[in-house]
C-alpha cells in the first residue's frame, strides 16, 4: 500500500531533481537485481518503468527519431534533493545510476531535465540520446529547415548542411 500512497508535492525551488533515464533492450533477472539494488540506496527517488513492446518495437528505426526501438523497457529515475545539495550528493546518485550501464543504452531526452545543447552535447554525449546514424540524418534534416538554429531551445540537435 505505500507504493500506492499520494505524496505531497514539493513547493519549487525547495528541492532540486536529479534525473536519470535508460533504455533496456532485455529486462532479464541480473538487470532487474541491479535496479532493484540502486533503487534502495536512492532514497527519496522514484522509479518508473516503462514496457515498450509491441507497436513500438514494429516501427522502424530510421522511421522517426525516436531511437532505441528495439528495446524491451525504458528505465525513469528521479532523486529528489535539497537545494543547497553539495555536487558529492548528485554525482553520487549518477555514479549509483551508472550501475545499470550494463543493462541500459541510451536516454529519451524527453525524461531529461536537462535542455539546449546540454542534451545532446554536454551532459551526455550525442550517441547516448541519438545513435550515430540516426543523429547525422537529423542534423541534415535541421541544416536543410533550420539551418540558422533559430529553434535551439529545445533539445538542440545543430545544423549541418548536407553535402
Amino acid at each position: 500500500t505505500d507504493v500506492l500512497a499520494e505524496t505531497e508535492s514539493p513547493d519549487p525551488g525547495s528541492v532540486q531533481m536529479v534525473d536519470n533515464n535508460g533504455f533496456g533492450p532485455d529486462f532479464s533477472d541480473p538487470a532487474i537485481a541491479t535496479l532493484a539494488s540502486i533503487f534502495d540506496r536512492m532514497p527519496g527517488s522514484v522509479l518508473m518503468i516503462r514496457y515498450l513492446g509491441g507497436a513500438f518495437n514494429r516501427v522502424p528505426a530510421d522511421a522517426t527519431d525516436f531511437a532505441y526501438r528495439d528495446s524491451e523497457v525504458l528505465l525513469i529515475s528521479a532523486a529528489f534533493l535539497p537545494p543547497d545539495a553539495p555536487q558529492e550528493a548528485i554525482r553520487g546518485i549518477r555514479e549509483t545510476w551508472g550501475e545499470l550501464a550494463p543493462h541500459v543504452r541510451g536516454i529519451y531526452s524527453n525524461f531529461s531535465a536537462a535542455v539546449g545543447d546540454a542534451v545532446t552535447s554536454f551532459m551526455y554525449p550525442p550517441e547516448t540520446v541519438y545513435p550515430p546514424e540516426t543523429l547525422a540524418r537529423l542534423e541534415r534534416i535541421k541544416g536543410t529547415y533550420d539551418p540558422g538554429n533559430l529553434f535551439d531551445q529545445n533539445h538542440n540537435i545543430r545544423p549541418v548542411r548536407a553535402a
